[in-house]
């Protein structure tokens, strides 16, 4: 969230449209940043924290005018002890925020049809009357919640059946059609619209519309599909092997006593003598809404999303209120003393359970002898240490990359790298230095980390001796490789505290370039210069690393061009060093992976292209042209460039290099 938060605030063009998604998160992250200037993971992740816990509160008030104290207190419970949302609160994203906004939403929905409905509160029986909710603003803010949470991310989407049951509930369909009700929901759909437009309007007017539709296509694919295995194994994961079954075991029996009756399944266990008075037992609306708040994301994510990952979390909630409406069913029918103890005791016991799985696998600096005891009571599969939490979405894991800020910032590392982390991560640490493929002076390797990338050939060990390691804890966390260090020396050693608070107060202002991820292919610093090349496109700029000038050296060149006219993959970039070749030439376009010689065009739609300039190991010492074309192979020429420029044969000399320079 935070490069696309610098977009933000450097005012970069169509910033919030390069996220492919709703802008909530990058907003709520611009805020802080740009009021404080600085910005640290503790900063970023605390208004997501604290989303989460309001969440929590908001669910139980939820509960509580559905099912009364009981239930609420359980299915408040059941959500705290929900592993995703422990995840998810320790994360800079959107989660929490869909979370917190979807249950005001369907709070306010809940307010409405309570002020309509007949026996639809039993915790709040006495404070229905005038005034206490007939208001038309409970739609409207139900509407604006709803499409607040939808400006976060999709899921948002899945509140809008239980709203749309309680609208209908309320008074039965006919009363939804009273003049006063259908204007309040009228409204509200209204000033949604209204709320999602601001944004989704000019987005969907935009070119770069199509990140969002990729990322959709990305996560729907095409027919159905069956996703229970993966999904059970990831809740199992992330919140034990004993919180699914549990809440399960809870939604069945809930299923049994609102199919058959309190009364009915009163009738055949050993309680029989303690039936509920009529006012007190939840409402079977309560169920069914909870029902569908569960049922539809659930069976949307088991049988058509092609790549569910941990978007299912979304049914967590409806899954939580069916649990408390047991609960609440089951106080209200067990109206025993030793009976509600015994209850109360068997589901205190599970929790701990839960509980003992949950507190070693996020707070893994519980210490040892501790968390072998918990290991043991959870019934689960514990993880043993670290290394199987590495890389699981909603784990933030540290691996040093401050210090490595911090070593460039100081001038003790200097040059092109490459890396086994993702780029968004490379690139706000090492405040935006040249992340390049082919040949980078560096090689940083994060232990444990999602990607594990392992550079071509196995370079790392053949040609990139370790330099130096970054420390997390005490711990090897991050290798530093560079190329032509020396074999057989001790590698430095930097621990990531000790350049952690001055990255965090010096090097994390919002001047820092947001790369792709904030402001598209072209980068806020670069050396313009134009020239076009036929009708076609023109050149904008271009960068240039001199790092390894040498014979057998390569250096690093991206260039940025702005297409004239659309064009299916016809024009490729002849790239040369040296006015006869014999120095070296640009043929190895490989410093990004996924760059291609030649691609499709979209007139005005700008494009970078990295590339590699490979000298040759007999090149002579002195001063070498850098020749740029753009070549149309069907025609079997190359286009004339106009421009300022020196040219020869077609080419543009857009620089030198000068070989036999230090590097």
């Amino acid at each position: 969230m935070v490069l696309p938060a610098l977009g933000v605030l450097q005012d970069a063009p169509d910033a919030l449209f390069y996220h492919g998604k709703g802008p909530a998160e990058v907003l709520v992250t611009v805020v802080h940043y740009g009021l404080v200037g600085t910005l640290s993971e503790a900063s970023a992740r605390l208004p997501f924290a604290l989303a989460s816990v309001a969440g929590l509160a908001g669910i139980y008030l939820v509960s509580r005018r559905l099912l009364g104290r009981p239930g609420a207190l359980a299915a408040a419970l059941l959500l705290a002890l929900n592993g995703y949302l422990i995840a998810f609160a320790r994360l800079a994203q959107y989660q929490s925020l869909v979370f917190l906004l979807t249950v005001l939403a369907i709070w306010c929905a809940v307010r409405h049809a309570d002020s309509q409905a007949r026996g639809l509160s039993p915790g709040f029986a006495a404070d229905r009357g005038a005034g206490s909710g007939n208001s038309p603003a409970w739609p409207i803010l139900a509407g604006a919640f709803a499409a607040t949470a939808a400006l976060a991310h999709y899921d948002a989407v899945f509140s809008l059946p239980p709203i749309a049951l309680l609208a209908v509930w309320a008074r039965g369909p006919r009363g939804l059609l009273e003049r006063r009700v259908l204007l309040g929901w009228l409204a509200a759909g209204a000033v949604g619209l209204a709320l999602l437009l601001l944004f989704f309007g000019p987005y969907l007017l935009s070119p770069l519309f199509e990140l969002a539709e990729d990322r959709i296509e990305r996560r729907v694919g095409v027919g159905l599909h069956n996703n229970l295995g993966a999904m059970w194994a990831s809740a199992t994961f992330y919140t034990s092997a004993v919180y699914p079954i549990l809440v399960l075991a809870l939604v069945g029996l809930g299923t049994a006593m609102a199919v058959l009756g309190h009364r009915t399944l009163a009738g055949y266990t050993p309680m029989r003598q303690h039936r509920p008075a009529p006012d007190g037992h939840p409402p079977i609306t309560a169920w069914t809404v909870a029902l569908v708040w569960f049922a539809v994301p659930l069976l949307f994510y088991v049988f058509i999303a092609e790549d569910p990952g941990t978007h299912f979390h979304v049914a967590a909630t409806g899954l939580a209120l069916m649990g408390g409406w047991t609960i609440s069913a089951l106080w209200s029918t067990l109206r025993d003393r030793a009976w509600r103890l015994a209850t109360a005791g068997l589901l205190g016991a599970a929790f701990a359970l839960v509980g003992a799985y949950l507190i070693p696998l996020y707070l893994l600096t519980t210490p040892g002898p501790m968390r072998d005891a918990l290991r043991y009571l959870s019934l689960a599969g514990m993880v043993a240490d670290e290394s199987e939490v590495k890389g699981k979405f909603g784990f933030p894991y540290q691996a040093g990359w401050k210090a490595v800020g911090q070593l460039y910032e100081e001038g003790r590392l200097a040059g092109t790298f490459d890396s086994n982390a993702r780029p968004q991560v490379a690139h706000w640490y090492t405040r935006g230095v040249w992340r390049c493929a082919a040949n980078p002076r560096y090689y940083f390797v994060a232990e444990g980390t999602e990607e594990e990338i392992e550079p071509r050939g196995g370079r790392v060990v053949a040609r990139y001796p370790i330099a130096g390691i970054v420390t997390v804890g005490g711990q090897p966390r991050l290798r530093v490789h560079e190329y032509g260090a020396l074999l057989g020396v001790e590698p430095e050693v930097w621990p990531a505290e000790a350049f952690a608070e001055r990255f965090d107060r010096h090097l994390s202002g919002s001047a820092l370039d947001p790369g792709v991820w904030g402001r598209g292919p072209i980068p806020t610093s670069y050396t313009p210069t134009q020239a076009k090349f036929g009708d076609a496109v023109r050149l904008l700029g271009y960068r240039l690393s001199r790092e390894n000038q040498r014979p057998g050296g390569t250096v690093h060149l991206e260039l940025y061009w702005m297409p004239l006219i659309s064009s299916a993959g016809g024009h490729s970039l002849d790239l040369q060093l040296g006015a006869d070749r014999s120095i070296g030439d640009g043929s190895d376009p490989a410093c990004d992976r996924r760059s291609p010689t030649t691609r499709e065009w979209t007139a005005g739609s700008p494009f970078a292209e990295r590339a590699i300039l490979a000298i040759a190991a007999d090149a002579p010492p002195g001063r070498h042209p850098i020749l740029v074309g753009i070549s149309q192979p069907a025609a079997g020429h190359r286009l004339r460039p106009a421009t300022t420029l020196p040219t020869r044969a077609g080419l543009v000399e857009l620089d030198y290099v000068e070989v036999g320079a230090e590097r």
